[in-house]
């Protein structure tokens, strides 16, 4: 048998954002709520495409003061009380370990580089907790970007640099030898 909190709707996002139901100083593996794709939020118990997709499209019409708790999924009426208590223990609103793509790139050579960092705020002073070289998956954007094209398909692939991170085929754009320098 449950007991009724005496919680409402109005009370529960400063309930969340002020106190907390452990005594651990970081909670790892929670997933931020407004910032989540589809597929992570799909993985949390109970969650399919279709709510999962509803999730995605209701942050945008939230305000900075709903985005501070994952209250919203509830005072916006996507979850219900029960719903909310399941998904509430694997939930965030908020952030504290980045992911970075950063691309280098030179004109006219077509030479690039891509690395990866993933920084971690949460203590007291940043920390960078890895960063590695993406450079072998190939150019994560279409090279007419860098040219002045409009990142529209070219047609033209060049050879033996495949697809890039999107899954598109990684235009020439005029570039040479960017195969070459993977």
């Amino acid at each position: 048998r449950r007991l009724r909190s005496g919680i409402g709707a109005e009370q529960l996002p400063d309930l969340l954002d002020r106190y907390t139901a452990t005594d651990q100083p970081v909670l790892r593996g929670l997933i931020n709520v407004n910032t989540a794709p589809v597929e992570v939020l799909r993985c949390l118990p109970g969650v399919d495409d279709s709510l999962a997709e509803s999730i995605v499209g209701a942050r945008i019409a939230l305000n900075a003061d709903e985005r501070r708790t994952p209250a919203w999924l509830y005072t916006r009426g996507l979850l219900n009380a029960e719903q909310f208590r399941t998904l509430a223990p694997y939930l965030t609103a908020r952030s504290y370990q980045f992911r970075f793509h950063c691309v280098g790139y030179g004109l006219p050579s077509g030479r690039y580089r891509v690395v990866e960092a993933v920084v971690d705020v949460a203590g007291e002073s940043p920390r960078i907790l890895r960063v590695r070289d993406l450079t072998a998956a190939g150019f994560p954007l279409p090279l007419d970007l860098l040219t002045g094209g409009t990142g529209g398909d070219s047609g033209a692939v060049t050879r033996g640099a495949g697809r890039g991170w999107s899954g598109r085929p990684l235009m020439a754009a005029g570039v040479p030898n960017v195969h070459g320098f993977h």
